[in-house]
């Protein structure tokens, strides 16, 4: 009976971890501000016109993210972006 009694735990602590995904979900709404995900025909430029307001400002994104060919982005790669 005492191993009978340790699954129903188990299956709580699963249900614990479904309830702190629910704060992660909140945080991805703000992450969108601070990050970008590369999406075809992105180039540096257009982000930063679209995130940043200003597209001049995509130097500001490399550096940001280590990138020494702002020409060379990848699809689905993530930026961090710099405060607006």
């Amino acid at each position: 009976s005492h191993k009978e009694h340790n699954k129903p735990a188990m299956e709580n602590k699963v249900t614990k971890n479904n309830g702190s995904n629910t704060p992660t979900a909140k945080t991805t709404g703000k992450e969108e501000d601070t990050s970008y995900t590369v999406k075809k025909g992105d180039c540096l430029w257009d982000i930063a016109q679209a995130k940043l307001g200003a597209g001049s400002r995509y130097g500001e994104i490399a550096t940001l993210n280590n990138i020494s060919n702002p020409n060379k982005i990848s699809v689905g790669q993530v930026l961090l972006l710099p405060e607006t």
